[in-house]
């Protein structure tokens, strides 16, 4: 298969790879990089994230080279010869070329590649580059790389715990991983069926399971011979030209592409953690072809799931995250329990009617023990477990209880949403 050539005039082609963290973005760049045709930059420019305010400026290349001097970090980490090379290519453009050309100038002066037919950059995130990416590089060409969740919250998980302040762990920062996650999904969907041949999306297991396969199907996408060096022991190489390291979370470095890492969240997460996962993404779990674990409903793994939940949302808020995908910042925390608690009963085949019962129980002893101060979710949470934990069997004296159910949720306007579902509901 011949290579088509870079539009006239115009210089390589653009590439974005796009992915969660953690989820072999870097991989993925660099086994790009070690084709002869292309070219990609090791740290991303952020010219579609942090430097928005460079890439929105209507002032031109003047103006953008002004604010690329002197306010963004990244040139200022450049090594002399490439900084020259960035200032003269962006000075050669016209004063009101736009932002597209301007990219492709920033990108094409970074790297230092005889020959390169495309050049490339990657972003570990929200996939919130695709758009503006698209919109001003009609020619560029998007690689969207997932990893099952599951092992992108427990490599997320080592990470912060080796790399961050502690505070940010028990916080909850590396749940938010999963709402990205949940987010390229959900974008994914919508390439996958509006974007044609600009758009491809790979898996991380088949990546490093079946590698050859899985890069003969990039380059062909990339409209580029498949070349084996790719694949040759030692290909993989740093910026500077050092042997890679894979930026592996696991303790185990490898210079190659390696499996090890597939499925290790069955021993590195918690039954709450792996709960947690499966009734928030179990959908989209068998949409990439990832079997969702089976349902376990132990007490205290559900109760840990709510609260992981929680966790989720009060990060969100921390970050100011303004369109989360798995907690709703604009309801309140407990009709993001509620909605949640609604998912744990449906995964589990719990009776929706038992739960009703355990929820009044437990609800009704939670109150009983706490102050008269008013009802906290920390309240709700203990109120849910002795409600899972009611859940074996059935109580017989309770049924004249059910009949009272109705007042009691007008005795309390926040009880759970799917209390109120379920109650209501007429008999079968």
């Amino acid at each position: 298969m011949s290579s088509r050539p870079p539009a006239a005039g115009r210089g390589p082609r653009p590439v974005l790879v796009i992915g969660s963290m953690r989820s072999g973005t870097t991989l993925l760049n660099r086994l790009l990089d070690a084709h002869p045709k292309i070219a990609m930059i090791y740290h991303p420019t952020r010219f579609f994230e942090s430097a928005r305010e460079l890439r929105d400026d209507d002032a031109g290349v003047p103006r953008f080279l002004d604010k690329f001097r002197g306010q963004y970090g990244f040139f200022g980490r450049l090594g002399p010869e490439v900084q020259t090379r960035c200032e003269e290519a962006l000075g050669r453009l016209p004063a009101d070329a736009s932002k597209g050309e301007i990219y492709r100038a920033l990108t094409g002066s970074l790297v230092d590649k005889p020959g390169v037919e495309l050049v490339g950059e990657k972003y570990a995130g929200r996939g919130a580059e695709v758009l503006p990416f698209r919109a001003l590089l009609p020619d560029g060409k998007i690689i969207m790389i997932v990893r099952d969740p599951r092992d992108v919250l427990l490599s997320n998980k080592k990470r912060v715990e080796q790399e961050a302040a502690m505070e940010n762990y028990w916080a909850g920062a590396h749940l938010m991983v999963v709402d990205d996650w949940a987010s390229l999904a959900v974008l994914h969907r919508s390439l996958d069926q509006i974007q044609g041949g600009a758009y491809l999306q790979v898996r991380y297991e088949d990546l490093v399971g079946d590698p050859e396969a899985t890069l003969r199907k990039v380059c062909t996408f990339l409209d580029l011979p498949f070349a084996p060096e790719m694949l040759d022991p030692g290909a993989l190489r740093h910026e500077d030209g050092r042997p890679w390291k894979a930026n592996t979370s696991h303790g185990r470095p490898y210079e190659e592409l390696s499996g090890d890492s597939v499925g290790t969240y069955q021993e590195g997460l918690s039954a709450g953690e792996v709960q947690w996962v499966n009734a928030l993404v179990a959908e989209h779990l068998r949409f990439f072809g990832y079997a969702p674990d089976a349902v376990r409903t132990e007490v205290g793994a559900l109760a840990e799931a709510c609260s992981l939940l929680l966790k989720l949302g009060r990060m969100l808020k921390r970050y100011d995250v303004k369109d989360g995908r798995l907690y709703n910042l604009d309801a309140s925390v407990d009709e993001n329990l509620a909605w949640f608690v609604d998912k744990l009963v449906a995964l589990g085949g719990l009776d929706p009617s038992e739960f009703v019962k355990g929820f009044l129980v437990g609800r009704a002893t939670t109150m009983d023990s706490v102050a008269a101060t008013g009802r906290t979710v920390a309240d709700e949470i203990v109120a849910l477990r002795r409600s899972f934990e009611y859940l074996p069997g059935a109580i017989d004296a309770f049924t004249k209880e059910v009949r009272t159910v109705r007042a009691a949720i007008d005795r309390f306007p926040s009880v759970l949403n799917v209390v109120k579902r379920a109650v209501r509901k007429p008999p079968s």
